[in-house]
């Protein structure tokens, strides 16, 4: 039960993450009617694709109890931390580019970065828990 309230815990603090780290930056684009280039848009997609796939793990693994999925998350993270490296790099090299909104993009854009590395960490965590869950309900 104790696992489970910490899951129950970490899911809500993931949507807290989702709301203020994800959603929020992409208002604050909206809002200030910032363009991303084409090739950000790209990097920032495979940063996306690469946490959903990971939530999409750890969900798994928390309703099924599947510790295959729990173990994919687990692997996820050198792999992760080198795309967002990736994707940071990036943006840094972007600052360079003649655009006068350059800078707040570049504000928007690695606070989505950040967002999305906050998300992943989250759903790992959630994964380890249920890895525990279900060896502790197997015994």
């Amino acid at each position: 039960v104790l696992r489970l309230l910490l899951i129950t815990n970490e899911l809500e603090h993931l949507a807290d993450l989702i709301v203020t780290g994800v959603l929020g930056p992409g208002r604050r684009r909206l809002a200030e009617t910032i363009t991303v280039s084409e090739a950000t848009t790209e990097t920032l997609y495979e940063v996306h694709d690469a946490v959903t796939g990971t939530l999409d793990d750890a969900l798994e693994a928390v309703g099924t109890g599947d510790a295959v999925a729990a173990d994919r998350v687990a692997a996820s993270k050198a792999e992760f931390h080198e795309l967002e490296g990736s994707a940071t790099e990036h943006l840094a090299r972007r600052l360079s580019a003649p655009d006068p909104q350059r800078i707040e993009a570049y504000s928007v854009e690695i606070a989505l970065v950040e967002g999305l590395r906050r998300v992943h960490q989250s759903c790992r965590r959630i994964a380890n828990a249920a890895r525990v869950a279900s060896s502790d309900a197997r015994r």
